[in-house]
């Protein structure tokens, strides 16, 4: 992910101009492929990538000069000689496992919905952490939850919404422990608004609740 307001350093935003060639040079996340002969590389240029990417605050059209100036430099790493002698990998170590008893598992789903009244999606995803076990020699059982959803309003940037709910207990015969998280993400066209909500309890009763209220400056995205 690049933003091309930065393409003179992060510590400032420059705005693209339309209509003028801007040039940009920015690194590729790292990772080794051996290509076999006759393959080759496509490069895909997205202005969008939700939700991986929050998106600009107005619907953004982009146009490419594809150049001799404009590559891809990939480095290759050459095959070497004491390539044959490198020993191969052995299984995998893993710690022994603590004994525990399953009581509810929530396996992970993800699910995209699309509402045809108002040209909204969301994406949803449940994720498994654990479900609902208990440790057997400490008797101790416990419960975990998280959820998040992306929800996104088609060619409304601004609509762009993420929401986080979160859980987690521990119960024994000593304690009974509950904490509940919820967070709200959303921009306007100059800032990013963020919303925490935190809930303890403790044997069902509420021992602490707070709620914080940040505000990011978008600086160029």
């Amino acid at each position: 992910l690049f933003n091309l307001t930065h393409r003179a350093g992060h510590d400032r935003a420059e705005p693209l101009v339309p209509g003028q060639p801007a040039r940009a040079e920015f690194g590729l996340k790292a990772i080794a492929h051996r290509f076999q002969a006759g393959h080759r590389i496509r490069v895909s240029v997205s202005t969008t990538y939700w939700p991986w990417m929050w998106p600009h605050p107005e619907p953004v059209r982009l146009g490419l000069h594809c150049r001799e100036s404009s590559f891809v430099e990939l480095p290759v790493r050459r095959p070497r000689p004491e390539d044959e002698a490198l020993p191969p990998f052995g299984p995998p170590e893993r710690p022994g496992t603590i004994a525990y008893e399953v009581l509810g598992r929530r396996p992970t789903q993800r699910t995209i919905t699309h509402d045809l009244a108002d040209g909204s999606a969301e994406v949803r995803f449940d994720w498994d952490v654990g479900g609902n076990f208990r440790l057997t020699e400490a008797g101790i059982e416990a419960d975990g939850t998280n959820l998040t959803r992306y929800r996104i309003v088609a060619g409304q940037p601004l609509s762009a919404e993420v929401v986080t709910e979160q859980s987690a207990s521990l119960k024994s015969a000593l304690f009974d422990v509950a904490v509940a998280a919820t967070g709200r993400m959303t921009a306007d066209r100059t800032a990013f608004l963020v919303t925490l909500d935190l809930d303890a309890r403790e044997h069902g009763q509420r021992i602490h609740s707070r709620q914080w209220r940040f505000e990011f400056p978008r600086n160029g995205t």
